[in-house]
């Protein structure tokens, strides 16, 4: 019995140990990630910045992130969950603040939507977390406004054209769909009627669901670019992340891929956590600049 219990202690240190690991370094140690994504036509460099999740638990990212613009990207696309609470907008537009020089997409997610909750990290290897009726509602209507007001492009289940630099891009963002709020086919209907003389089409999504990046793919979209999984938050030697709290198979869990045809997935490890899971193990935070380069 007493080597039982030294065993259970030391696993009970250890666990503890990893934990405060996970808090006091692994969720801050921002890295900025280079990919060069082949394409048919054009060169374009796009800064991909995901799940922010910002609030007073995470100031050391509202530090990091804004020395981004001297990267001085051809577009910015913010794939969700930019606010931790009600309180997070100012702190938001402060950072985004400096990549307001650069043309922008941006498409809302789902703790932009409504209040986070305590959740039992447990129940993420069941499958997607639940949608929970009547949580408070976020102010993500005054996020929407400022970052329009900035120029930047907010979309919801719709699509625009941009010419950047002698280039046109034209991108399709569908809404959330992890709250179920995902028009793919609208999207693609309005990312049709701008026409096929594009240079470069994206589909800009928060939570990479299969009904959605197929959806994306069957467009014949070049790039999909998504967030929401947190690369897992968790993964571990050889076998990469458990869970992507989405449908979408682990292996896309963060990183770039093939996905079908012609069309690449991007989908981001994100660069913050929810306020009551702030940990990160194996899975760094990050930020993308994805570099479209002619082949």
């Amino acid at each position: 019995m007493s080597k039982l219990k030294a065993l259970a202690g030391a696993a009970l240190v250890t666990g503890a140990t990893v934990g405060w690991w996970g808090y006091r370094h692994g969720a801050r140690d921002f890295r900025l990630v280079r990919q060069q994504v082949p394409n048919r036509k054009v060169a374009l460099r796009i800064l991909h910045i995901s799940d922010l999740h910002l609030g007073k638990h995470n100031r050391a990212l509202a530090r990091w992130l804004p020395g981004l613009a001297s990267l001085r990207p051809d577009l910015v696309v913010v794939t969700g969950d930019s606010l931790s609470g009600r309180d997070s907008v100012g702190g938001v537009l402060d950072v985004l603040e400096p990549f307001f020089a650069f043309p922008g997409v941006m498409v809302g997610g789902s703790h932009d939507y409504y209040e986070p909750r305590v959740i039992n990290p447990f129940k993420y290897l069941r499958g997607p977390s639940k949608v929970v009726e009547h949580r408070p509602e976020m102010p993500w209507r005054s996020l929407k406004t400022a970052v329009q007001i900035a120029g930047w492009h907010w979309l919801e289940n719709s699509a625009v054209s941009m010419s950047i630099g002698g280039v046109t891009v034209n991108v399709a963002g569908v809404d959330d769909a992890h709250y179920g709020r995902d028009d793919s086919a609208k999207a693609i209907g309005e990312l049709r009627e701008l026409g096929d003389s594009a240079d470069v089409v994206l589909g800009v999504a928060h939570a990479p669901y299969l009904r959605v990046v197929d959806t994306l793919a069957e467009a014949k979209v070049d790039l999909i670019l998504s967030g929401h999984t947190h690369g897992g938050q968790i993964r571990l030697p050889r076998v990469g992340s458990l869970v992507t709290n989405s449908d979408l198979p682990n292996k896309y869990s963060k990183g770039l891929a093939r996905y079908q045809g012609g069309t690449w997935l991007h989908v981001s490890a994100g660069l913050g956590t929810s306020p009551f899971a702030p940990i990160r193990i194996g899975c760094p935070p990050e930020a993308t600049l994805l570099e479209l380069t002619p082949n």
